[in-house]
């Protein structure tokens, strides 16, 4: 008893499904590639406010208070 259902194959039908899926290749490993910068940009930011916190916890109250202004103009705090 055969069903054509289950008839499944892992070879392609058409020049064009082949192409189809180059095609979802590409536009993945550029997702893949985005998403890899986008997480060097934040490991970046987070040693950058890491390093900044730390100063900061170091600093006497009157150095605090420059630390501050400047971790603000950096945008490192708010």
């Amino acid at each position: 008893m055969s069903n054509a259902v289950w008839n499944w194959t892992a070879d392609l039908d058409t020049e064009g499904e082949l192409q189809e899926l180059r095609g979802t290749v590409e536009e993945l490993n550029a997702t893949i590639a985005r998403l890899q910068s986008d997480v060097d940009r934040s490991r970046r930011r987070e040693n950058e406010v890491r390093e900044a916190l730390t100063e900061l916890a170091k600093a006497g109250l009157r150095r605090r208070r420059r630390l501050l202004a400047a971790l603000r103009a950096r945008k490192l705090i708010d």
